[in-house]
């Protein structure tokens, strides 16, 4: 499996729809495809394509989940930001799940490193990423 994830030990909602999913990747393809694939499955999903956005998008809403590219333009690449909205007061309790094309051992390690809820390793379909939100609902449960 192209993807794995730490879950949380509560068991998700009977009905699961997520109101808030900032996705944050230069790809604008990528985007829209996220977007427009979660949205057809009822989720709610906004894209930036950079952490400068992200940021002025956080200073106002606060999302349920935050699918974060690794190797983002800029000075400050993903897992750094990662460890930044970690650190945040805002943004502690936020599932953050970083995308690359990275082999899964690198992304794991990654994921450790910086405190990430999961990882999903790139390319992977519309498909994968519902079948991914379902499988994986218990992390988005907000303690």
């Amino acid at each position: 499996m192209p993807f794995e994830v730490r879950t949380a030990p509560s068991e998700p909602p009977e009905e699961f729809l997520l109101s808030n999913i900032l996705i944050i990747d230069d790809s604008k393809f990528l985007c829209a495809v996220l977007r427009d694939t979660l949205e057809k499955t009822g989720h709610r999903a906004v894209t930036v394509n950079s952490i400068i956005e992200a940021a002025k998008y956080l200073k106002t809403e606060t999302p349920d989940l935050i699918l974060l590219d690794i190797n983002l333009p800029g000075a400050v690449q993903g897992n750094d930001a990662c460890r930044m909205l970690k650190s945040s007061p805002s943004c502690k309790n936020v599932a953050i799940v970083l995308m690359s094309g990275a082999p899964p051992a690198e992304m794991a390690k990654k994921q450790q490193e910086c405190g990430a809820d999961g990882f999903l390793v790139k390319p992977f379909t519309p498909p994968q990423i519902v079948e991914w939100l379902t499988t994986n609902q218990a992390l988005f449960v907000r303690p």
